[in-house]
């Protein structure tokens, strides 16, 4: 198993709000030797995504990482809430987040990440790990991003 975006780190443009994942996976890997990763332990080389509320300091904070394992492209990842619990629209929030190769979605609805109750538990915490159904690329130049678009909640 491997961190997709080490392999291709040199020319892979990685779109997403903050930082860029581009570092060899590190620390502990809960594996299912017929589906592949369960659980990782998620690294400060993975990326971050917001959701935010106008008007607010609330926040949902999620860390994400891109494995491969098997021959197929896994999602991982934790969060947390800062500033509100977790009522009806920030799971509609968490649900409607994307991620995408390419600009093909290849995994919506992030809510099988692992949630932690403070960011400061984000790097370091457990992270969930889902198969995407997509095969690992072979080669590089793969584009990869995360988000919602511009989503309106009313409660």
């Amino acid at each position: 198993m491997k961190d997709i975006l080490s392999e291709f780190a040199a020319s892979t443009r990685v779109t997403m709000r903050a930082a860029a994942q581009v570092a060899a996976l590190v620390g502990a890997t809960v594996l299912n030797a017929a589906t592949g990763p369960v659980s990782i332990t998620m690294d400060e080389n993975s990326g971050l995504y917001t959701i935010s509320w106008l008007g607010t300091p609330d926040r949902i904070i999620v860390r994400w990482k891109l494995i491969t394992a098997q021959g197929e492209i896994y999602v991982c990842g934790n969060y947390a809430l800062k500033g509100h619990s977790m009522n009806r629209l920030s799971q509609k929030a968490i649900r409607d987040v994307a991620i995408r190769m390419d600009d093909k979605i290849i995994v919506q609805d992030l809510s099988y990440f692992t949630r932690l109750q403070s960011e400061g538990q984000l790097i370091g915490g457990m992270a969930a790990c889902k198969g995407t159904g997509a095969a690992a690329p072979k080669e590089r130049g793969h584009t990869f991003s995360i988000g919602s678009g511009k989503k309106v909640y009313r409660d």
